[in-house]
């Protein structure tokens, strides 16, 4: 370690903690332990030993960047109709990200890099691409530049951030019998598949069509007999948040009891979340302007924002550090949303609305900034401090 240790992310009277972390987690899907995970085993067999577990990491989440990136190309405002190769090399896209986010903890076992970077690593890619999944997800059910798209997003944040507080205050990842890393991305995989074969028109039918023996119990409503596939996702995701959140923090009151903690800290670190969506959204809804011609672009810095609020609670975790309650990313969304207030309500805003989207680039740039300050110098600390390397292996399981 170099002489003067200067570090805000990790406080150096903690950095002994890193060497003491254990990744321990707790698989109740019955699709991955059943299932999935004899394909995983067989598929990590043929990754060669010298392969580190980061870099199948940063692969999968390249599979996710490219299938995005077709989207932007090929459906800008989320609700064009993309050519079927597209979709079904997106919903592959989203399968090797699966396998190889799987498979990662598997090499780092087999090569015995396991460690408190491969956690932060793998979350934090994670963090990024959840946000680019859900994207595809609602161009391929014709969302749109809508609040739809806004809602998908918002609900597959949350959830990934309550399982990351959820592994704070227990020390334990919890899958559930359905969860987002297993059972979502086969979702939505296959919903791309579908959509590649059958057009994307095939999810705007209402739900009673496939299945018309519901008529007889949905008769008595006419929105559920009107609803069709499309949107019957977003409310089963509405209503299915609650019961997750509700199981996350069930967890941490047993947790908290067995430590004889109390539980209210865990309430109050929901509201770096809760704050910053609220921001967003408000800001959305005073310039609908950046909802309808500049969703993408306003949505990359709203993503790297929440990636660096999830990665410094990882942070947190892996070397027993305080919650990081405050930080820099609430300055972008703050800085738009009182623009956005004062051209509303008093007509002097520091920039004006047909100026705005020149605000959400300078709030991209200062996002990319700070994310990738945090992101570099996590890995430079913890690669000088542990003597090992991120995306290689420096030293080889003894045999």
């Amino acid at each position: 370690m170099p002489v003067e240790y200067k570090n805000k992310y990790i406080p150096q009277g903690n950095l002994h903690y890193l060497k003491k972390y254990r990744y321990r987690s707790l698989d109740r899907s019955p699709v991955s332990k059943y299932i999935l995970n004899v394909y995983w085993e067989f598929v990590v067999k043929y990754v060669p030993l010298w392969v580190a577990p980061n870099m199948l990491t940063l692969l999968g989440s390249l599979h996710v960047l490219i299938a995005y990136i077709l989207n932007c190309i090929y459906a800008p405002n989320l609700n064009e109709h993309m050519p079927s190769w597209v979709y079904i090399v997106q919903g592959c896209c989203l399968w090797i990200y699966m396998t190889l986010d799987a498979i990662d903890g598997k090499q780092a076992r087999r090569t015995g890099q396991s460690g408190p970077l491969g956690e932060l690593f793998d979350h934090g890619c994670d963090s990024l691409t959840a946000g680019l999944a859900l994207t595809i997800q609602a161009t391929s059910l014709l969302y749109g530049c809508t609040w739809k798209t806004v809602t998908l997003i918002m609900l597959g944040l949350t959830n990934f951030y309550v399982s990351t507080l959820e592994e704070y205050h227990t020390g334990i990842l919890y899958i559930g019998y359905f969860s987002g890393p297993v059972e979502g991305l086969i979702f939505e995989t296959l919903t791309l598949i579908t959509t590649g074969f059958y057009g994307p028109q095939v999810w705007l039918v209402p739900f009673v069509e496939y299945v018309p023996s519901l008529k007889q119990y949905f008769g008595f409503s006419e929105f559920l007999l009107s609803l069709n596939l499309s949107d019957s996702v977003l409310l089963f995701l509405s209503i299915g948040i609650f019961p997750t959140i509700f199981a996350s923090y069930k967890h941490i009151f047993k947790a908290k009891r067995e430590l004889n903690l109390p539980v209210s800290p865990a309430f109050i670190d929901l509201l770096p979340l809760i704050v910053y969506l609220a921001s967003v959204v408000a800001w959305l809804l005073l310039s609908p302007n950046l909802l309808q011609n500049h969703f993408l672009l306003f949505f990359s810095f709203v993503n790297y924002g929440f990636s660096y609020i999830v990665g410094r609670v990882i942070v947190a975790h892996v070397s027993k550090a305080e919650f990081p309650t405050l930080n820099r990313m609430n300055i972008p969304v703050f800085v738009g949303l009182v623009n956005s207030i004062l051209l509303n309500y008093f007509h002097a805003g520091f920039v004006s609305s047909d100026n705005e989207v020149y605000l959400v680039y300078a709030c991209l740039a200062f996002s990319l900034i700070q994310y990738f300050h945090f992101a570099l110098t996590i890995i430079d600390v913890i690669c000088s401090y542990l003597d090992i390397n991120c995306l290689t292996i420096k030293h080889k399981k003894s045999m």
